[in-house]
């Protein structure tokens, strides 16, 4: 189980975009920054169009906690390094995105923005 409910799942898996912020040393929340996230087996994964330099992602990659929000869901996650293979998840962002983000899919879809993706787990 990886801390989601079903309701979770398919409100943040069917929202077209997810709000990510990090944390500062205080506490504090960055502002929140939209992405793309497509679900995938029970799991809700996230990757960075601009790659591992873009900069809510090296945010993110060196904090514990992240906090997420879509569909009406916010939960304070980890970002894991993704377990299944990367065609079944740029399939997932193909069907969901092919359509209304025509011009950006092929960004999500490079060596670079594979390498950035992270399954999201909430922390409770």
């Amino acid at each position: 189980m990886n801390g989601w409910t079903a309701d979770e799942l398919d409100a943040i898996g069917a929202s077209e975009e997810l709000e990510i912020s990090t944390l500062r040393a205080d506490g504090t929340a960055h502002r929140f920054v939209p992405i793309w996230v497509v679900g995938l087996d029970g799991a809700l994964y996230i990757r960075s169009s601009h790659g591992p330099e873009s900069g809510w992602f090296r945010r993110a990659a060196s904090a514990p906690h992240v906090i997420v929000r879509a569909g009406g869901v916010q939960r304070e996650v980890v970002l894991r390094v993704a377990a299944p293979s990367a065609t079944d998840i740029d399939r997932a962002y193909r069907d969901k995105y092919a359509v209304i983000g025509a011009a950006w899919i092929g960004d999500l879809l490079s060596p670079l923005a594979s390498s950035t993706t992270r399954e999201i787990v909430p922390t409770a």
